[in-house]
């Protein structure tokens, strides 16, 4: 439900999770796994966006892409 709501952006938007975003949950593994089913892709729903997103390739949540001469990185940090 919420990546049907965020992708009616306007703008091509990149999501990255929270601190504890699937490390709190009671499976994990399955949580994240979720997370990158849903939004671990989340740029190809704008085929508009002018720029080649790489991803790390077990942590697709970790991003980066280079746009008018500057570096974009996502890189996700989970607390324990």
């Amino acid at each position: 439900e919420a990546k049907q709501i965020l992708i009616r952006s306007p703008i091509p938007l990149f999501i990255l999770p929270g601190n504890n975003d699937w490390n709190d949950c009671p499976n994990p593994k399955l949580a994240r796994k979720y997370w990158d089913r849903y939004f671990g892709d989340f740029d190809d729903v704008f085929p508009q966006f002018p720029a080649k997103v790489k991803r790390q390739k077990d942590y697709p949540s970790n991003f980066a892409f280079v746009l008018d001469d500057t570096l974009f990185v996502g890189v996700t940090v989970v607390g324990g």
